[in-house]
């Protein structure tokens, strides 16, 4: 990609946080600090997604909150120890004023886990038909089985939503994670990145988290 076309793209995404209101951002059963969280497990997901790696115990995590359906918080999901990264890449880009190579393959993959998120919730039949395979997915396979059941699940969706999908199974199980991510994100009224709604007071809640971790 050109320079040119790299300073564009960025230039248009400060422009879409520029214009976005930057006042509290309120989402039911949702603290300022799990809204943190739920951000930061955003870009971890489209930082492995983008990188095609994951280390055993970030698998194991991702395979937990894809198939947690109830959660009661982002906790729940994601540990905040576990998030730390996340939560680094969030601020690392949020406050720079150009993007490097790297923030932008992030950044496409914050915009694929979204752009599916939204595809899926225009096709009620589709959503039924993973919500019962991930619940029959946790009653009754075992846990050894888990990876490849849902990497067989997550091609099936995303096919039939008409989206292209990784074939690397790091990416796959990174971007299962990021639709669950996106799809929550979505479920409580947001439609835009993370990156671009309550920008100033996340950045605080996230440097507090990562300082007192």
């Amino acid at each position: 990609m050109s320079l040119l076309l790299f300073t564009l793209l960025w230039s248009i995404f400060i422009l879409c946080l520029t214009l976005c209101p930057q006042g509290d951002v309120s989402l039911p059963n949702l603290s300022q600090e799990d809204l943190t969280l739920l951000v930061g497990s955003l870009f971890l997901a489209a930082f492995c997604a983008a990188r095609s790696r994951l280390t055993p115990r970030r698998e194991a995590y991702f395979i937990h909150a894809i198939i947690h359906m109830h959660p009661s918080s982002v906790e729940d999901l994601l540990s905040r120890r576990d998030l730390r990264l996340g939560l680094r890449l969030f601020l690392d880009i949020a406050q720079k004023s150009f993007a490097t190579p790297n923030d932008m393959l992030v950044l496409a993959e914050l915009r694929r886990f979204q752009h599916m998120a939204r595809a899926l919730k225009r096709q009620p039949a589709v959503q039924e038909r993973l919500h019962t395979s991930l619940d029959a997915l946790d009653k009754s396979q075992p846990a050894s089985h888990h990876r490849a059941a849902l990497m067989e699940l997550f091609h099936m969706i995303a096919s039939q939503l008409g989206e292209p999908y990784p074939t690397e199974e790091a990416s796959t199980l990174a971007c299962f994670f990021g639709l669950r991510m996106a799809w929550w994100w979505q479920s409580l009224g947001k439609g835009r990145l993370p990156l671009s709604c309550g920008r100033g007071r996340i950045c605080l809640t996230a440097n507090r988290l990562l300082r007192h971790q």
